[in-house]
């Protein structure tokens, strides 16, 4: 596991949210708002990715707990 103070998660667009480890992408969630009669009130995961030299150290778990901090 990454300690969370070394991971800094941010939106780097409207529906995209990226994880940094050192300055360098280490994974993000891509997400969008269906186009149903719910409107903005459903949010649907379109990629959640992690790279490669990243995984198993709970980028995916962080970048996850930001998305639900913030909806």
């Amino acid at each position: 596991m990454v300690k969370r103070s070394k991971i800094k998660i941010k939106f780097t667009s409207k529906n995209k949210i990226t994880a940094f480890i050192n300055q360098k992408k280490a994974g993000y969630l891509t997400f969008f708002y269906p186009k149903d009669a719910a409107g903005s009130r459903n949010i649907e995961f379109d990629w959640l990715y992690v790279y490669p030299e990243y995984r198993g150290k709970g980028i995916a778990v962080e970048i996850i707990k930001f998305f639900l901090n913030h909806f």
